[in-house]
């Protein structure tokens, strides 16, 4: 009963801003003497407003195996409600940053991937999957400092200005010279469709996609 693989996968970047202004911009005045025109023309610098991301100071792409080589149904049901980040069910991780301008004021990460349908902080296989497509098990996923406070997993490009739904990044976790990441906890649990009948045994893998914005 091998529960294991688990990747993360983050996309960079979610939100960047598009601008081009240089074009001349003819100003009329009418007047009794006649008519006469100047140009005006607006300028800007436009930055690469992006910071590099990884996944425990690796890569943007990294797998995180959940258990020591196996994880037992057992573990899973008794560990699904731990307010711990070392049960058997469970695996930290990190996102971390560097290089950010320094015109940066916060840095937002929303979580996407296939939800479970009555609760929208399990992350399920996905169902092109065909190693263990079941939705009998899912990962939800927290801050390592608060292990039972979830985030929301999104189906698609939607977002949330909550940071009960989402990673709102503090002031110390966005500098380097500080901590300069997040720890976050994965935990593999039962969903609403457990059973004995359908307890999701086999290898299991879920893929999660982390979405970065930038303020």
């Amino acid at each position: 009963m091998n529960h294991q693989k688990y990747p993360h996968r983050r996309s960079l970047p979610i939100a960047m801003l598009a601008l081009a202004i240089g074009a001349t911009l003819p100003v009329t005045a009418n007047a009794d003497s006649g008519d006469q025109s100047f140009d005006v023309t607006f300028n800007a610098n436009i930055r690469n407003t992006t910071c590099d991301m990884t996944i425990n100071g690796a890569n943007a792409a990294a797998t995180i195996t959940i258990g020591t080589g196996q994880v037992t149904l057992s573990d899973i049901i008794h560990h699904k409600d731990d307010n711990t980040t070392t049960a058997p069910n469970m695996a930290t991780f990190s996102l971390e940053v560097k290089n950010c301008p320094t015109s940066f004021s916060g840095i937002k990460t929303t979580i996407s991937g296939t939800p479970y349908a009555n609760d929208a902080t399990i992350l399920l296989p996905g169902t092109s999957d065909s190693r263990n497509a079941t939705s009998a098990l899912g990962v939800k996923i927290s801050r390592a400092s608060a292990s039972t406070n979830y985030f929301k997993i999104f189906s698609g490009t939607n977002t949330s200005e909550s940071g009960s739904e989402v990673i709102i990044w503090t002031a110390d976790e966005m500098d380097k010279a500080k901590d300069g990441k997040v720890m976050l906890l994965a935990r593999l649990v039962p969903t609403g469709e457990y059973s004995k009948t359908n307890p999701g045994i086999g290898q299991f893998q879920a893929t999660a996609t982390f979405n970065f914005s930038y303020e």
